[in-house]
């Protein structure tokens, strides 16, 4: 065992776990920040401005989502939504898509369970099993 890749493995491992919880610290800041400067610009009348070599800007999307109803479960919703795209002539924007997480504990299971995939994955549903280091703290 290369014994010096090991060290560098767990050197670099704890430098990323730093630089993530740092981006994470950075990015939950970045919210508050917006937050206010959104209602400054908006007080101000200005839309962007200069400063520190960048031009800080507002700009404006449009976030669709599903409009639950009370008690409503996130599968009836979502058919729902579905439903209105096709009757309103939109039929083309609704995908039918598996969940890839679900599908990959599906597989998990069905191989533990049964020792093998249902036949009719073959050619369509592809399956590895994968290997990855980990690390933690000792």
């Amino acid at each position: 065992m290369n014994e010096a890749q090991l060290k560098r493995y767990v050197r670099q491992t704890k430098a990323k776990r730093q630089l993530d919880a740092s981006l994470r610290e950075i990015k939950t800041e970045l919210d508050e920040l917006e937050t206010d400067l959104l209602e400054q610009f908006a007080d101000a009348g200005i839309s962007s401005i200069k400063i520190d070599g960048m031009t800080v800007h507002m700009r404006s999307d449009f976030r669709p989502s599903v409009d639950y109803l009370d008690g409503e479960s996130k599968d009836d919703g979502h058919a729902r939504a579905c439903a209105a795209l096709e009757a309103s002539g939109f039929g083309e924007f609704v995908l039918a898509r598996y969940n890839f997480h679900q599908i990959r504990a599906l597989a998990k299971e069905l191989i533990e369970d049964r020792g093998e995939l249902p036949q009719e994955w073959n050619g369509a549903i592809h399956v590895e099993e994968q290997y990855r280091l980990g690390a933690r703290s000792a």
